[in-house]
């Protein structure tokens, strides 16, 4: 269960984005049905159809990767499956960034397989996946807000979703903060925010937790809860003793699982 108090309200908010589309949620109600949620049938049905399929959202077949002479992963078999939620543990330098890159289409290994969404990785495919790196997507020079809204255009997500993100994930009054001036903890919570205004349908967090106080920690939960529902699927890279809410775990060592 995610933390939540009356005297937290953007917490409760994040714990119960996942309220219309996971109908049996014992969650306090009061936030509106619709929040995030396009209301066009035509999409409804696109998206259902979609999912009554059995093509992993990833499919990782031998794939190897190598900087130089220095091997990083070695005959990585991994399929990702429609409401998957995985756990990827691992010590320092055991290549996990490194294959969340390769998961998100961003590093072509030097052998192996890899398909996304059925398909051999292509950019259209990248845009549907979201990606939490270690270090925040920002431009320094903008404000919280004028970041945020380039990213609300570049996908053409409804307008409103930038106030909700930035209510979410209690940021509403730092918004003309600019980036460069925020603290860590801030920064972090922009780029959850990124992720609530874009519903992709992959999630790739690399210690997502890091610089978020405790207050916001479920925040992460409730993103992973949220895609999980609309039958997305989530990677999570974290040094954490546990993570009670996804139903699968991989361990990484030495670029092998």
């Amino acid at each position: 269960m995610l933390p939540w108090s009356d005297d937290r309200p953007r917490i409760e908010l994040a714990a119960r984005f996942s309220s219309r589309l996971a109908v049996t949620s014992n969650r306090p109600t009061g936030i509106p049905d619709n929040l995030f949620i396009d209301d066009d049938a035509a999409d409804r049905h696109r998206i259902q159809a979609f999912y009554t399929s059995d093509v992993p959202h990833i499919n990782l077949q031998d794939v190897s990767v190598r900087f130089g002479r220095v091997p990083i992963l070695s005959d990585i078999t991994i399929s990702l499956m429609p409401g998957d939620v995985v756990w990827l543990r691992g010590p320092n330098g055991a290549g996990k960034s490194t294959l969340l890159r390769v998961m998100a289409g961003l590093i072509r290994p030097v052998a192996g397989i890899v398909e996304l969404f059925g398909q051999p990785a292509a950019p259209a495919a990248r845009r549907r996946m979201g990606l939490i790196a270690h270090h925040p997507a920002l431009y320094e020079d903008l404000t919280i807000e004028e970041n945020l809204r380039f990213v609300t255009d570049l996908a053409a997500a409804p307008s409103r979703r930038l106030d909700e993100a930035l209510e979410a994930v209690g940021l509403t009054g730092a918004r003309n903060r600019k980036a460069s001036e925020a603290s860590e903890g801030m920064r972090r919570r922009a780029d959850l925010a990124r992720l609530l205004i874009v519903e992709h349908d992959v999630l790739l967090l690399d210690e997502a937790h890091s610089g978020l106080d405790r207050e916001a920690g479920g925040l992460v939960e409730a993103l992973v809860e949220r895609c999980a529902a609309r039958k997305g699927a989530s990677v999570i890279v974290s040094h954490a003793t546990d993570i009670p809410f996804a139903n699968r775990t991989l361990e990484l060592v030495e670029g092998r699982i």
